[in-house]
């Protein structure tokens, strides 16, 4: 009976080192079965294949392999033979389902258990719970009186016990089981298991359960050679328990002696990562020892594989998450649009368009072979014409049917060689074959169905004959969805039951997040693309370990609702710093195992939020540090090399906008003062932002048109300019007196205008509601705070005249709100409907009336005037409706309604104001102002740039913001 573990060093290949012991004390060429007698157990499936690899290479000569489990597969395989007959073993959602049986008619659990759609997040993290009781051989005790838990959690904790024997009740009485109890099957009956005659070797374990503690012994006991892989000196921790709890004597092997080089490098983002790791990668590798590329997050997997270097060989192990796929997106995508759907107005149209921009969905063909996306696109744009927040399938296939459109989209059509009737059936065979089965499922069965019929649908294109098929990666991805995802829809012990869409579509999700693409990376090849823990028990002369930040590596787990950490020891179980040691462990060994090792870390990531927040590098890597900073007696900090965020010179904005092209220039103002008049709306643009002047007036640029899901402001505000121009017509020429009229009138009329916009038709319920009712209030308001008495001498009347500027004749002209006369003078009005910059009488007199326009025609000169005057369209209208008579200036003034804030009159300069100034007024205006409108043009046409904002705010709500380069 041996009494000795095999302790190898990091520095020394753990496999290697197994595998030459195999062929010294097993192999003879003489006999072909020496190897195959042999039982080499491993924590995982990956070391068998190197196992083998080094097992040739020391060999040189075809040969039977050793017998080689990962541990699960041992234990399914003895469990079987164990269980009379064989059980199947049931998934997270069975374990869940078969508890909510066990518990459901139980009085104390009548609120969780109300229906299997509330109980099944709790069922979930109850049957993970269960599965670590078995794996730890704990039966679970009550806990009364738990705390820090949901309410709805508590009573599953104080009944664990019962509901524990419940649960195995059920389990016994259909003859199933669960993966975590077949190591405890294992464990209870290793005494009679079969595990044959050979050697047996368990290689490279670090933390075990209960259970593996108990096999493990008894394989020990019986002769089994155990090899550890530690450092030279003190064993971590739980190597140290081991020793201590099975009175072990260890023998070690020598090290090489030699520590492992570690780089440490701070890049600025996961591209700057790829970058440093690519240049560490530029040999083509060709031994699969000898260089391993590490991704603790497997997110980064693809943006890595595409900075790889180019007709490098590549092995991929890791398990990427099948709820990261595009292929997923597009079922979650569907299950969106599915539950989003309102029974009476239908599909929410960014949802239904979200599916038509899907990659899969664009590449759909018709069925003569032209491109599908074409149709689409034709479809988004009718939707965007209609306006409309939501569709019925019906009602989007009448978009295309149209009688007032059908010419037009024919016509389109026809120019892309595409026939009317081919594109309509397009159309609806998409919503037939990929949207409308999804609001048809009822049952895990029915799901399994529709999943797999859509996904056959949308890939049948690139699996036919002569297509290529889909990029490797979608092929792996597929075989997942086919291969994992839909058996375990198809097989669930519920698979019949009905089931509430929401449940059955959470039961979809939960499965696949819980479902990785497995790369196995066979045959080994060069470079190895591999996750952290796929590399346990491997040795390679290089590795380069990516995203070492915090939160990767360790990752962050969120909190269990249903057993805190804290009440983990309370029912037996290992607290969870155990997992940090266990992940810490594996770090180490591969690093202490590498000859050269590159941690790379990100300094920066985005937030989300269009700032950028610090990141930092692991507790590891400052674990590391450490060791090398005690041992040299001081800070290393300069070991870190901090690769700096280049940006190309090219893509630095040198200047502060656009060239101008002058001419160009000229030619539209030209054209426009002679066509409509300059308004005050195109030089107030300009004022803002000389490059929205250029977006909109020069290149002609109209934002895309967007579905409507509220109200428009712009749009209400039109709606409220019409109702009020209605409402005050009767008293064109005459005196108006508020007190005298019905607010309902003008309400009436602003309520019947609103209904014939799209904004109305995109509101529901109560939000229609709520927006007749705040403008009827705002309305109501503005006619309570009107002057109670005034005489409106004119509604909606345009206004232009003529000036020289720059020695051009140019025209300006606008279209003002209302004039009223009161008191002698005359009041220019232009309602708003949201916030403007509020004027004073101090500014005028200390600010504006003694500005003159700056010399120079640059940035800070536009500012100037901005920051000066404010706004051009109050002057420019007083200046336009006097016809710059002084007379007539020295009586007018003009104020924007604030209709938001009662009707808020605020004045340009106000009446008291203008009788008290009333010749600086008229001076102004002959002279100030005029200058001020020849710098505005003169800037127009002869600066040098287009330039930005001249404040932030402006780029704020801006629609060109997205695609300016120069926004603030």
């Amino acid at each position: 009976m041996r009494k000795r573990v095999r302790v190898i060093p990091y520095g020394r290949n753990l496999l290697l080192e197994v595998a030459r012991r195999l062929v010294r004390e097993h192999y003879s060429p003489r006999d072909p079965l020496s190897l195959a007698r042999v039982t080499v157990l491993f924590p995982h499936r990956r070391p068998a294949v190197y196992l083998r690899f080094y097992l040739s290479q020391q060999i040189g000569a075809p040969f039977l392999p050793p017998r080689i489990y990962a541990i699960d597969d041992l234990i399914r395989e003895l469990a079987a033979s164990i269980e009379d007959p064989p059980r199947k073993a049931l998934g997270p959602a069975d374990q869940a389902w078969l508890l909510f049986q066990a518990i459901r008619e139980r009085r104390n659990f009548e609120g969780i258990c109300t229906s299997f759609d509330r109980f099944f997040p709790w069922g979930i993290r109850l049957a993970g719970l269960f599965e670590e009781f078995y794996k730890e051989l704990i039966i679970p005790p009550p806990l009364p009186y738990p705390e820090g838990v949901p309410e709805e959690a508590e009573p599953l904790l104080e009944d664990l016990a019962s509901i524990f024997q419940a649960y195995e009740g059920e389990l016994e009485a259909r003859s199933l089981t669960t993966p975590g109890r077949r190591f405890r099957t294992v464990a209870s009956g290793i005494d009679e298991a079969p595990l044959g005659d050979g050697p047996f070797y368990i290689v490279g374990f670090y933390a075990l359960t209960a259970a593996e503690e108990r096999i493990f012994r008894h394989l020990w006991e019986e002769g089994a050679e155990v090899f550890w892989h530690a450092p030279e000196g003190d064993l971590p921790p739980l190597y140290k328990r081991w020793k201590e709890k099975w009175g072990l004597e260890l023998e070690r092997e020598e090290g090489e002696g030699s520590s492992p080089h570690i780089s440490y490098i701070e890049a600025y983002d996961l591209h700057s990562e790829l970058l440093q790791a690519k240049k560490l990668l530029k040999e083509r590798e060709d031994r699969p020892d000898r260089t391993a590329l590490v991704l603790p997050d497997p997110s980064a997997l693809i943006p890595t594989l595409h900075e790889l270097p180019e007709g490098q060989k590549v092995n991929i192990t890791l398990g990427y998450p099948l709820s990261r796929t595009a292929l997923f997106a597009l079922l979650e995508g569907l299950m969106r649009l599915s539950s989003g759907r309102d029974p009476e107005r239908g599909y929410w149209v960014r949802d239904y368009l979200a599916i038509m921009r899907h990659p899969f969905i664009k590449r759909l063909r018709t069925r003569s072979g032209k491109e599908g996306r074409i149709v689409l696109h034709l479809l988004e744009e009718r939707i965007r014409e209609e306006g409309r927040p939501f569709f019925s399938l019906q009602q989007l296939m009448e978009l295309l049917l149209r009688e007032e459109d059908r010419g037009r989209n024919e016509a389109f059509l026809a120019s892309e060689g595409i026939g009317f009737e081919e594109a309509i059936r397009f159309v609806e065979e998409i919503h037939e074959r990929v949207i409308s089965p999804w609001g048809k499922v009822e049952t895990p069965r029915e799901l399994a169905s529709c999943v797999k019929e859509v996904v056959r649908f949308v890939t049948a294109p690139f699996l036919s004959q002569g297509s290529g098929g889909l990029p490797p990666l979608e092929n792996e991805f597929l075989y997942s969805l086919e291969a994992e995802v839909i058996p375990a829809l198809e097989g669930t012990l519920f698979r019949d039951e009905m089931m509430g869409q929401e449940l059955l579509f959470n039961l979809l999700r939960r499965i696949v997040s819980v479902t990785r693409t497995p790369f196995e990376g066979h045959p080994l090849v060069g470079l190895q693309v591999m996750g952290l823990l796929e590399t346990r028990l491997l040795s390679f002369e290089r590795a380069v370990i990516i995203d070492v930040n915090e939160g990767v590596l360790p990752s962050h787990d969120e909190v269990d609702p249903l057993l805190p950490p804290q009440l983990r020891p309370a029912v037996g179980l290992p607290p969870k710093e155990r997992e940090e040691e266990i992940v810490w462990y594996h770090f180490e060994m591969l690093v202490r195992s590498s000859r050269e090792v590159y941690l790379i870390w990100q300094s920066s990531i985005a937030s989300g939020e269009g700032l950028e927040e610090k990141n930092v590098r692991s507790r590891f890597v400052e674990r590391l540090l450490w060791e090398e900073e005690r041992k040299a007696g001081r800070l290393l900090e300069e070991k870190v090399e901090r690769v700096p965020l280049e940006i190309p010179s090219s893509c630095l904005l040198s200047r502060e906008g656009l060239e101008k092209e002058r001419e160009r220039v000229r030619r539209f103002i030209v054209a426009k003062s002679s066509r409509d008049g300059l308004s005050p709306s195109l030089l107030n643009t300009y004022l803002q932002c000389p490059l929205k002047f250029y977006y909109r007036y020069i290149l002609g640029l109209r934002p895309k048109e967007e579905v409507v899901e509220d109200v428009d402001a712009t749009a209400l505000g039109e709606v409220v300019h019409k109702a009020l121009e209605e409402d005050f017509r009767p008293f064109l020429g005459r005196v108006f007196r508020p007190e005298a009229e019905e607010p309902e009138r003008l309400i009436e009329l602003f309520r019947s205008r609103f209904r014939m916009t799209k904004g109305y038709q995109a509101l529901w319920g109560e939000r229609r509601l709520f927006v007749e009712e705040v403008a009827a209030f705002r309305l109501r308001q503005f006619l309570e705070n009107s002057p109670k008495e005034t005489f409106i001498e004119g509604l909606e009347r345009s206004y232009s005249m003529e000036f020289p500027i720059g020695g051009m004749p140019l025209q300006f002209s606008g279209k003002v709100d209302r004039v009223d006369r009161r008191e002698g003078l005359r009041i220019i009005l232009d309602y708003k409907t949201g916030s403007v910059d509020e004027f004073t009488q101090r500014a005028f007199i200390e600010k504006i009336f003694p500005f003159s326009p700056p010399p120079d025609l640059d940035y800070e000169g536009l500012r100037e005037v901005r920051r000066t005057i404010k706004d051009i369209q109050l002057p420019l209208y007083v200046l336009l409706v006097t016809g710059g008579v002084p007379r007539e200036i020295g009586r007018t003034t003009a104020a924007y309604v604030i209709l938001q804030d009662k009707g808020q009159e605020n004045y340009f300069l106000p009446p008291k104001g203008l009788r008290e100034v009333k010749e600086r007024w008229v001076e102004w205006f002959e002279g100030g102002f005029l200058s001020i409108l020849e710098y505005i043009l003169c800037h127009i046409l002869d600066a040098p740039l287009f330039f930005r904002a001249t404040e932030e705010r402006f780029c704020r709500f801006c629609e060109y913001e997205p695609s300016c380069h120069f926004a603030w």
